[in-house]
């Protein structure tokens, strides 16, 4: 945690294992290892630490794409690494831009959260392609793979930085106008189409695996981390409950007190259940690309969609079952240094990342089913024109209605979390750095449900108050 990512030690048995070509294809000298299988060995190495399973799976994570969406001219460079060894870190986040040059770009910005990057041989930026737009309006993306000596990676992750994973090697990268030649970029149009069986992976390596839909691929991943997680604080669990004694009777242990066997049992559940969900999000992901490879079934964004959701359900439900064990363990757990309090802060940073946030994954996914959104990550591409609810764009919005005391009938009233809806809810469209205007739906829920809740607490009735607090929605 002090260093920021996982010691040379670690590394060195990582690539001894060959776990650093998981996802490498065999024609540079890699495994090719399904997805169900990733995703297991991701569930390993986060049960034994949480940062190290981030920090390995996010840099890992790219052979794959790389494999799936660059031409072979990049692939050939980048996976003829030294030893064979290749591995780039990639965030989507930052402020990078792309300007055409002859032969390629000039690239310069700032990325953070490179995760894994401590032990890459290259970075992936996401880099806005200056003065090109899509016909929405939107900034054209492109992603380049650099070589890490050609930029920056900053001191700025490990220590007391963040409340969990500060082993994760997220890092940040700063790129000075560096030159990427073409072959080494491609657009990052990943999410704007269904796949119908071909890519530049397919036609190069001949595997499904590397036909290239990446929502529910990568949170998989993070899903799989999760699940770690819960093991982990599972097999703490058992060792505080069989060492430790009950508070008032130390006679006796704690795992024959039925509340903590009940904790125990259903953690473990827990924990069993997202990691069958995870497993199977990576065996139906073989599943999807076979059929589109083999048989033309296009590989579609609801498909994508429901592998991210369930991802997503995993990730929640592990993270569910180590709240409930640090809450179980007792103050000691809570101490600084105790394995229980650090599976419980790299949980909640995990909670924290607007990939992991189920609520929206599946509000996405109902979208898409109901023919309102056609990708499960980012801005919709389609419906553009309307807000969340269908309301036609610009049409003015009501104001949440100046209802009379609800006391007395007569006074004028606007209760303080009508004020914090207007603010969460806003009217306008973030900027595309942010998170889409349609992601705050599940903040405003929540402050329905608080407003809810405090006006039950003075009886009224709670249809009463739906129909006034949604009057302006």
């Amino acid at each position: 945690e002090k260093r920021g990512h996982y010691g040379q030690e670690i590394h060195e048995a990582l690539v001894g294992a060959g776990l650093y070509r998981m996802g490498t294809p065999k024609k540079y000298g890699g495994l090719e290892a399904d997805m169900a299988t990733y995703a297991r060995l991701i569930i390993e190495i986060s049960r034994g630490d949480p940062s190290t399973g981030w920090c390995w799976c996010l840099g890992h994570n790219h052979n794959l794409t790389t494999a799936a969406h660059w031409p072979a001219a990049a692939q050939d460079e980048v996976f003829q690494q030294p030893g064979g060894y290749f591995r780039s870190s990639h965030s989507v986040a930052g402020n990078v831009v792309a300007v055409p040059v002859d032969g390629g770009f000039r690239v310069d910005g700032r990325s953070p959260y490179q995760s894994g990057v401590p032990y890459s041989t290259h970075v992936t930026v996401n880099a806005v392609l200056e003065g090109r737009f899509k016909p929405d309006g939107t900034p054209v993306m492109i992603c380049a793979i650099i070589p890490i000596d050609e930029v920056e990676v900053l001191d700025d992750w490990g220590g007391d930085r963040t409340i969990g994973m500060r082993g994760s090697g997220s890092n940040s990268v700063v790129v000075r106008d560096v030159f990427v030649p073409e072959h080494r970029t491609c657009l990052f149009d990943w999410m704007d189409h269904p796949y119908d069986g071909t890519s530049p992976g397919v036609e190069l390596h001949g595997n499904p695996l590397y036909l290239g839909p990446v929502a529910g691929y990568f949170h998989l991943g993070l899903g799989a981390i999760a699940v770690g997680a819960a093991y982990a604080a599972v097999d703490e669990y058992e060792h505080i409950i069989s060492t430790r004694s009950l508070p008032f009777d130390p006679t006796q242990l704690r795992r024959d007190d039925p509340m903590h066997q009940a904790d125990f049992g259903r953690a473990l559940s827990m924990a069993e259940a997202a990691e069958a969900i995870i497993v199977r999000v990576g065996e139906r992901f073989m599943e999807f690309a076979t059929d589109a490879v083999e048989r033309g079934v296009p590989f579609t964004m609801e498909m994508d969609g429901r592998l991210y959701g369930m991802a997503a359900r995993a990730g929640e439900m592990a993270s569910e079952a180590v709240d409930l064990l640090f809450r179980s363990a007792g103050s000691a757990a809570a101490t600084r240094g105790h394995s229980m309090e650090r599976y419980y802060r790299d949980v909640a940073m995990y909670r924290g990342h607007g990939a992991s946030q189920y609520a929206s994954a599946a509000m996405k996914l109902g979208q898409i089913r109901l023919g309102l959104r056609d990708r499960p990550i980012g801005p919709p591409t389609t419906n553009r024109g309307k807000d969340f609810v269908g309301r036609p764009a610009g049409q003015p919005r009501k104001s949440f209605p100046q209802f009379a005391g609800w006391a007395s009938g007569r006074q004028p009233m606007k209760p303080l979390f009508c004020s914090h809806l207007v603010a969460v809810s806003g009217g306008r469209r973030p900027s595309m750095s942010t998170w889409e205007f349609s992601d705050r739906i599940p903040l405003v829920s929540s402050a329905l449900a608080t407003g809810l809740s405090t006006f039950a607490m003075f009886g009224l009735a709670s249809s009463t108050c739906l129909r006034m607090l949604t009057a302006g929605l």
